[in-house]
């Protein structure tokens, strides 16, 4: 089965245990039933940005989310926010990075300065 496949079939799994319609998700997400039932037939492409919305939505880490065979790509490269999982270009993002940035994104904005300025302390720019 492709990787889109299977990514979408994880997709609908994870939304029915949540309890969740497509109707709730798709408001959730900002896009249309429409546009989301794409997402779960595997008709579109996922933008990672979505990937981590979902599995916010669903109380899971990405990791969760995708199927085992997404891990066996090799070592890890940054991806950018707006990267896409292709059947081929498998997502590789480290777990513990999508984990960091999923957090620091629910922090409030003054906090969120709070975490770069101790981060500037203990990484100075040389």
């Amino acid at each position: 089965m492709e990787m889109k496949k299977l990514i979408a079939q994880r997709i609908r799994e994870l939304r029915k245990q949540s309890g969740l319609s497509q109707q709730q998700v798709a408001d959730a997400l900002g896009v249309d039933r429409s546009a989301y039932t794409y997402f779960e037939n595997g008709a579109t492409d996922i933008k990672l940005d979505r990937l981590m919305r979902l599995s916010g939505i669903f109380s899971v880490s990405v990791d969760q989310m995708l199927p085992k065979e997404c891990f066996a790509a090799g070592p890890a490269e940054p991806l950018a926010e707006n990267s896409v999982v292709h059947e081929k270009g498998l997502l590789t993002q480290k777990i513990d990075e999508t984990s960091l940035l999923l957090l620091y994104r629910r922090l409030p904005p003054e906090h969120q300065l709070q975490v770069l300025a101790a981060l500037q302390q203990i990484f100075p720019q040389e």
